[in-house]
């Protein structure tokens, strides 16, 4: 059923972008195409920008690989984010990621942010991912807009922000790593994911609640 509205809603929006396909594993570069679009399990994602410093600052730096795991679809991105000191003299990278994520026919509930760094001495590694419902975030009406940030989180770090259903999200990957004076940084990769309940379970919760509505009128009567 999940499918055949997917493919439904394709077919109506399709006219909007030039190309539309499975989402490929490829350098940035390649997702920046004019019109752009690609597809992920249910969710559609396009309008992709690069902006980066330091060894990041072309996009084809940075490899981006779909992760297609049901329910939990979105990319992983791996650009290598290394910085150390020289001789008491701080260095940084820094890297922002910009697409919308769409789910048509259907909603996206939350969105999580997995990655792991690696520091020493004054160094310091961040991921914030910024996100606005409904718009893109460079548009983002202040009340539609939110983020999750971390800071030197070791290994293995991964939060989920949930919020209601939208059928886009506009997101924005901010990422840093400063060496400080007498430190180093790195970050190999990091995840974004985003979750897309099935139609079907919401006509089950709608179904669900009207039983306990009518259940509770019957009690109410007796």
């Amino acid at each position: 059923m999940k499918t055949l509205l997917l493919y439904a809603s394709f077919l109506l929006a399709s006219p909007a972008f030039a190309t539309t396909t499975n989402c490929p594993s490829m350098p940035a570069g390649s997702y920046l195409e004019t019109s752009f679009a690609c597809v992920s399990g249910s969710l559609l994602f396009s309008e992709f920008g690069y902006q980066g410093t330091g060894q990041v600052s072309n996009a084809s730096s940075v490899s981006i690989t779909p992760l297609t795991t049901p329910d939990d679809e979105g990319f992983q991105f791996a650009g290598g984010w290394s910085v150390q000191s020289q001789n008491g003299v701080s260095s940084s990278e820094d890297s922002q990621i910009s697409y919308t994520v769409q789910h048509p026919g259907g909603l996206i509930d939350s969105l999580s942010l997995s990655f792991s760094s690696i520091v020493t001495g004054t160094g310091s590694a961040n991921v914030t991912e910024h996100f606005c419902l409904g718009a893109p975030v460079n548009s983002c009406p202040q009340a539609t807009g939110g983020s999750v940030a971390v800071t030197n989180p070791g290994s293995g770090f991964s939060d989920r922000a949930f919020f209601a259903g939208v059928e886009s999200v506009g997101i924005l990957d901010s990422v840093t790593v400063t060496s400080g004076m007498s430190g180093t940084a790195s970050i190999s990769n990091f995840s974004n994911t985003f979750s897309s309940p099935e139609p079907l379970s919401f006509v089950l919760l709608g179904t669900g609640l009207l039983g306990i509505a009518l259940m509770r009128r019957r009690l109410d009567r007796r």
